[in-house]
């Protein structure tokens, strides 16, 4: 086998995509019974075919397994239990560590909150769960960052879906005030945490001190930090239209960038090959952390540790191997990454990069700058993220092709120079703000670079698809005499909770559906019974006028 462990990764894979989330713990069990029984064979086999095809089995059978284990902590999470039986309750107060920093979004605070003690009147009951809460109100709410201590007095509800697993997250909390919200010495518990976060709010406040405002600014501070809050939704969907979002996240290209100048200023400080290594990985390992620890950086972070490793170590490494090693490895720790889209996109553009872009450039006449070459990998990323950009967010971006050869350069560019502002930042706001302007226009760059997208209807093709909760309503519809007329969401609810009606349809999106827009489940169900409604007949459903 040519790269065994981008086989076993895509094995384990499948595995996780094939669990359903609702397995007991005796299939758990089998599933990974099954999977010894497999490693055992393959180690019988020795090598050849059969050692082979035994490994993907156990892979495959591992992968169901850690999911259905993955689900059933998540359902038995102590967190959790507490908010499906009291959920709800109001004057419950939880104490913890944030993770990640605060975000603003639509004038409320939100943050994910990791609870380690609940406090219920004068009781402190130690817990364990994360929470995502949300601060309304008026008054001033602060700003938190990665690691911090709060206690906040919240209204809980529970968190379900595949949405949840993934993120872990226990329950939705809402507090009404900021000033319920109370920040806490910290502690010390997360020491690398809060060394990143002052450092990436250090970054970011000297950013927003010599880059002129706009969205430039934001997107310098989205290049360097990984934070990406102050880009506004119509620049995101500029970007999005044009094909080129990804570069917004942090991914490989930056990981890979800032390796290769530290390994290039080690190499000049002539350290010993194994020094370098282990320096640059670490390096890299901090800066994973720094911004923001998203799953795209955390790939790109594992592939270039194995590759500086086999180096160190003077071994050769086969890309689609270690591509396999880094999805192993995430996919061991959260089995449902699988279902991330930020997993799919960042694995499938490298996959599709690493197998097609030799082929495709294969009799190819040699161009000035190997330009070849990166005509043939953007064309590589886009066949292969095709499938996941239709399926996931309903769209095509053709012009993607071109724009993504501009956009990426652009994007390390903007990098580099957010990287000169903070190298210039200590010789005076003179040369900072010099290097700030070069920053702006960098970033100005890259923004016209997104806005090209939208210029024809052609350059932004949509791909219709129907939402798992309007297929279950007209579902609902199609057995009812009246349609949708008179259709209730409790009526809906009790259809939910039969398996066997519309069984195609996921029971977990459904409510994915209504958490994305932040509605409970009944408003959700109830906006979309009356966007149905007008176009019932269009949609081949009966109306209370057919059945009188």
């Amino acid at each position: 086998m040519r790269r065994p462990l981008l086989a076993l990764a895509a094995c384990f894979a499948c595995g996780a995509v094939l669990a359903d989330g609702e397995a007991a713990a005796s299939e758990a069990c089998l599933l990974l019974g099954l999977a010894a029984v497999a490693v055992a064979l393959a180690l019988a086999a020795r090598e050849g075919r059969r050692a082979a095809v035994a490994l993907g089995a156990a892979a495959l059978a591992l992968g169901g397994g850690s999911a259905d284990v993955e689900h059933l902590r998540h359902a038995r999470a102590p967190l959790r239990a507490l908010i499906d039986e009291e959920g709800g309750e109001a004057g419950l107060r939880l104490v913890g560590t944030v993770r990640g920093d605060s975000v603003e979004r639509d004038g409320r605070l939100e943050f994910v909150l990791d609870v380690d003690v609940l406090e219920r009147g004068p009781r402190e009951i130690p817990m364990r769960g994360r929470v995502r809460v949300e601060v309304g109100g008026e008054s001033a709410r602060p700003r938190l960052l990665d690691g911090a201590r709060v206690a906040v007095s919240v209204r809980l509800r529970p968190a379900k879906g595949a949405s949840a697993v993934r993120e872990g997250l226990d329950g939705y909390a809402y507090c009404k005030t900021a000033r319920l919200l109370e920040a806490l010495p910290a502690d010390g518990r997360a020491p690398v945490r809060e060394a990143a976060a002052a450092l990436r709010e250090r970054i970011r406040l000297t950013l927003e001190r010599h880059v002129l405002p706009g969205t430039e600014r934001a997107l310098v501070v989205a290049m360097v930090t990984g934070d990406r809050s102050g880009i506004d939704e119509t620049t995101a969907e500029a970007f999005r239209a044009s094909g080129t979002y990804h570069v917004l996240a942090l991914s490989g290209a930056q990981v890979a960038l800032v390796a290769a100048l530290l390994a290039a200023a080690l190499r000049l400080l002539l350290v010993r090959p194994w020094l370098q290594a282990a320096a640059t990985a670490g390096a890299v390992a901090f800066y994973a952390v720094l911004v923001g620890g998203d799953l795209p950086v955390v790939r790109a972070a594992l592939m270039a540790g194995a590759v500086l490793a086999g180096r160190a170590l003077e071994l050769d490494a086969d890309a689609s191997n270690l591509l396999g090693l880094a999805g192993l490895l995430l996919l061991v720790d959260r089995p449902s990454a699988v279902g991330d889209v930020g997993f799919q996109l960042s694995f499938g553009a490298t996959l599709g990069i690493l197998m097609l872009t030799g082929a495709l450039t294969r009799g190819v006449p040699r161009l000035p700058l190997r330009a070849e070459v990166g005509v043939a990998a953007s064309v590589a990323a886009q066949l292969a993220l095709a499938p996941i950009q239709a399926s996931a967010f309903h769209r095509l971006s053709p012009a993607a092709v071109l724009l993504n050869m501009a956009a990426v350069p652009l994007s390390s560019a903007v990098l580099l120079a957010g990287g000169g502002v903070l190298a210039t930042a200590p010789l005076g706001d003179g040369p900072a703000g010099l290097a700030g302007d070069v920053a702006w226009c960098a970033a100005h760059a890259l923004r016209v670079s997104g806005d090209l997208g939208p210029l024809g209807p052609w350059l932004d093709r949509r791909i219709a698809g129907p939402s798992a909760g309007l297929l279950l309503l007209h579902a609902c519809g199609l057995v009812r005499p009246t349609g949708l007329d008179g259709l209730t969401p409790k009526s809906v609810r009790k259809k939910l909770k039969q398996p066997s009606f519309a069984a195609g349809v996921h029971r977990d999106e459904v409510h994915a559906g209504a958490e994305l827009l932040g509605l409970e489940l009944d408003e959700h169900v109830a906006n979309v019974i009356a966007a149905l409604q007008p176009i019932a007949p269009q949609l081949g459903l009966r109306t209370a006028a057919d059945a009188a």
